[in-house]
């Protein structure tokens, strides 16, 4: 919350102002401003530590994300001179080549960025196990039919306010969830980890997706009830005034089941995006380990159509509203879509959700600084710049690569 970052902050300047070259807390500060959205905030925080830790890498990756730069900035020249260092360690590799590549794209030079990308995912060396990803996908959608979710009385919790926000990490889940936390009567809590903790409870991403099917088969009344409330004691955080409340984790959209168990009243808002440039755009993230998908173009293609594949299930099967957000269809007409979307929650039209970027809320991923601005056009059709470099992509994602089969 707004609040606990200020706590989290105050605490942070305390410890600087007992070492003014303490590095650690320095470091704390400018990614916490980073995150919050104060860019300015952390430019200066990260150009100050670069005073007193010059070799600082996590500095200098940091400050690549405060702003846009030009050929020539000192930041590019100093990064290239620090991954010429044979004494880094791989994680501090990783973060330069994502941090050269963020500022290649900056200066336009595509074909350097995208070999920054793929040299920082070759560092990184992720394995994802995508044998077992279909397997358990396959499982879930055998288990999850269209009479096994039929809603049965008294079964879950009777709540209006939940809202999934789902679909591929950069498809649009932070903007549209800034857009609806706009509104006077719905409130945002950001990627909450609640409902993929439950089901990781249950079995799901076992080495055996029997273990999944089973226990979810096996729940009672009584034990949806207890994941419902569960889930539930997160809302406490929520104004008592908020008829909506959104979770906007990406991945939520492998338990869209599992959601409609717990909640028959719950919104669906699918966030769906240019297949190719929602790819790019991940694979120029720098995720954490459990985005494993993101190790290279063809897994991260071949990923893409097993979350494709899925939801279209889950429009086949599910009893739940399922709200489709087309990103290009929200930059091409922001107040038409908007109010559809509002319209969607079953809420009054508010101007408010217009100015979305007004909106002061903690927005803690890679879109926060997105989120701060109108609306834009410049990153559709992106994936178009890097040409042949993305053959790998293109090839995994066959005939998805358009969107065609997924709309």
């Amino acid at each position: 919350t707004q609040g606990e970052v200020a706590k989290a902050s105050r605490q942070k300047e305390l410890a600087l102002k007992e070492d003014r070259k303490a590095v650690r807390p320095s470091l704390s500060l400018a990614e916490l401003a980073l995150e919050t959205g104060d860019l300015n905030g952390a430019a200066v925080a990260f150009e100050r530590l670069l005073e007193d830790a010059p070799e600082s890498v996590r500095a200098v990756a940091g400050l690549a994300l405060c702003r846009r730069y030009e050929a020539g900035d000192p930041l590019i020249r100093k990064a290239r001179r620090l991954l010429d260092d044979p004494g880094l360690e791989n994680q501090e590799r990783v973060l330069l080549h994502h941090s050269l590549g963020k500022l290649s794209n900056d200066v336009e030079d595509w074909e350097e960025a995208i070999y920054h990308f793929v040299r920082g995912k070759e560092h990184a060396d992720v394995l994802f196990h995508m044998d077992l990803h279909r397997r358990t996908y396959a499982r879930a959608r055998q288990l999850y039919s269209r009479s096994f979710l039929t809603p049965r009385p008294g079964v879950g919790i009777s709540d209006a306010r939940p809202v999934f926000i789902v679909g591929m990490p950069r498809s649009g889940t932070t903007l549209t969830e800034q857009i609806v936390a706009s509104h006077s009567q719905a409130h945002g809590l950001g990627e909450l980890p609640n409902l993929r903790q439950i089901a990781r409870g249950l079995g799901f991403g076992d080495p055996d997706p029997e273990t999944f099917a089973n226990r979810v088969r096996d729940l009672d009344p009584a034990a949806i009830a207890a994941h419902a409330n569960a889930y539930l004691s997160t809302f406490e955080r929520a104004p008592k005034t908020a008829l909506r409340i959104t979770d906007k984790n990406p991945h939520n959209y492998e338990h869209v089941g599992l959601i409609g168990m717990m909640f028959p009243r719950a919104r669906i808002i699918h966030c769906r995006r240019d297949p190719m440039d929602t790819c790019v755009s991940c694979f120029m993230q720098n995720f954490n380990a459990s985005h494993g998908y993101n190790a290279n173009l063809e897994t991260l293609g071949q990923y893409y159509r097993e979350y494709a594949t899925l939801m279209d299930h889950w429009r086949e099967v599910s009893p739940l509203p399922i709200f489709e957000l087309q990103y290009e269809s929200l930059i091409a007409d922001q107040e038409g879509v908007s109010r559809a979307l509002i319209d969607f929650l079953e809420l009054e039209w508010e101007d408010g959700c217009l100015r979305y970027f007004d909106t002061e809320r903690v927005v803690s991923t890679p879109s926060r600084w997105q989120v701060r601005q109108p609306i834009y056009t410049s990153s559709s059709g992106r994936w178009k710049r890097y040409g042949d470099a993305l053959a790998p992509l293109m090839q995994a994602l066959g005939d998805r690569h358009t969107g065609e089969a997924a709309s």
